[in-house]
């Protein structure tokens, strides 16, 4: 941007160019008055005919004036040179080349809620000083300030550099981008003004909030390791936990007779155990418009993904393959099925980005994953069934087609709809609204029972125990399904 002149510096080059040129016209008066005085014969004490007579009383004041001149001259000079050298001062010292800014954070991904701090640096490798500065740091509109202030207000000599840092925190997931810079100068006398926008940018991913993930841990440790309906399939052999004693058959391993037991029951009794076997599992997430329904950190769409998020980390800790495929009105984000802390990691950071658009068509989702998936697996599916119900039929028509067996865990509209102070006209009609969406609602749970799809309804305070409940159920039923 170019150097904005301020009231000060107008001011300024309005006395510098005024001054010169009052002076110079009381020199041009004078002698205007002197031309009069010689060509009407008028002397210095007579009188004259008319208006001239006023002269010899005007010449007086004229030679006082006329004294300033140098004076007004000598300092409209000096207010002219002081201008052009302010600025030329004040254009090298803001050139851009001279100054650099760095930021730095301590880390570029975080869960919601957690702090995050950052550093911004700058340094004049100029010769000149800079008078005053002004630095701001620009912001999301999502991120609070909890620390410090994200804007700085200095002067930098030659060769030196300045720092400030502040702590800020998001509570809403998403990719977010600190920047830009913006950079403010001003000179020394204030006549100039000069105002930057400095494209420094820094890429931040939130992810969503892990409080769930964090309680279910704690849950685990002091449960020794085990969470309830956590599943074992039970398979004969030695594996994790005893199972059970039963009678010896001819096909048993003969290492599996438990001799103590066999000597009390005067049989041959041998030891079962259980052992656990992982199911492939995949997170169908809708992330159409109707998801987008709700508080700004609070929809549809950011339950889901904390109890996504819950899921996968579930499926993690037990062993399980997880993958994720996300959709609208067509498939957009696919990650194949695996496991482990980075992959993890990789399905959150997915999840995280997600925005709701168009409209949700589960066909598209499912035709996706048999085209990307060769083996049974068993879908996940998150979304609030508000889609086309031959879409959602079809979809699942071809989940039972391919031997899937999915889990929906579906958001109940309403519920999640922000509401303010009802009347009982208002009460009414959205107590007719519930009544529609839930008679709808129990249509599609019809038309799909058939293919063995369970849905489970959720409010907002339902969301990650809808989840579990869904993992549990699915790999009880599923018997153990590998791959």
């Amino acid at each position: 941007m170019s150097i904005v002149l301020t009231k000060r510096g107008g001011l300024f080059l309005i006395l510098g160019i005024f001054l010169p040129l009052l002076g110079l016209s009381f020199l041009g008066f004078k002698h205007l008055l002197h031309f009069f005085e010689s060509i009407m014969g008028i002397d210095g004490g007579a009188g004259g005919p008319g208006g001239i007579a006023l002269i010899p009383i005007l010449l007086p004041g004229i030679n006082y004036l006329y004294l300033l001149t140098p004076y007004l001259i000598f300092i409209g000079f000096l207010l002219l040179i002081g201008f052009i050298l302010s600025f030329m001062k004040f254009k090298i010292s803001t050139d851009l080349k001279n100054i650099i800014i760095e930021r730095e954070v301590n880390r570029e991904k975080l869960f919601a809620g957690d702090f995050l701090r950052v550093t911004l640096k700058i340094r004049n490798s100029g010769r000149l000083m800079v008078d005053h500065l002004y630095l701001a740091d620009l912001l999301p509109d999502v991120f609070e300030l909890t620390m410090g202030e994200n804007f700085l207000a200095t002067s930098l000599p030659p060769n030196t550099k300045a720092e400030f840092s502040y702590v800020i925190t998001s509570p809403v997931r998403g990719e977010y981008e600190l920047g830009p810079v913006y950079l403010g100068f001003q000179d020394r006398a204030g006549l100039f003004v000069q105002e930057e926008e400095i494209n420094s940018r820094q890429k931040i991913v939130v992810y969503p909030r892990y409080e769930s993930v964090r309680r279910m841990e704690y849950i685990r440790k002091a449960k020794g390791g085990l969470l309830m309906g956590e599943h074992r399939v039970i398979e004969k052999g030695q594996g994790y936990d005893f199972s059970r004693l039963r009678q010896y058959l001819p096909s048993d391993d003969i290492r599996l007779v438990d001799w103590k037991a066999s000597a009390r029951m005067n049989d041959l009794i041998v030891r079962e155990y259980r052992k656990e076997k992982n199911i492939r599992m995949y997170i169908l997430l809708d992330i159409s418009r109707s998801m987008g329904y709700g508080k700004r950190d609070l929809t549809k769409l950011d339950y889901m993904v904390r109890a996504a998020t819950f899921l996968a980390y579930m499926a993690n800790r037990s062993g399980d393959d997880f993958g994720l495929l996300t959709y609208s009105d067509k498939p957009y984000t696919f990650i194949p099925a695996k496991r482990g802390k980075s992959h993890f990691f990789q399905m959150i950071n997915a999840v995280s980005r997600v925005e709701h658009r168009g409209s949700s068509n589960l066909l598209t989702a499912m035709r996706e994953l048999v085209l990307q998936e060769s083996r049974v697996v068993v879908p996940f599916v998150f979304s609030d069934l508000e889609g086309d119900p031959s879409y959602i039929e079809e979809g699942m028509k071809i989940a039972a087609a391919n031997r899937y067996k999915p889990m929906v865990i579906a958001p109940i509209g309403p519920y999640f709809e922000r509401r303010g102070v009802e009347d009982e006209e208002t009460k009414a009609f959205s107590n007719l609204a519930l009544a529609e969406y839930v008679d709808r609602r129990e249509r599609i749970k019809r038309a799909l029972y058939k293919y063995r799809v369970e849905i489970i309804d959720v409010g907002p305070e339902e969301i990650i125990a809808g989840a579990l409940e869904a993992y549990f159920a699915s790999k009880a039923r599923s018997g153990g399904i590998s791959g």
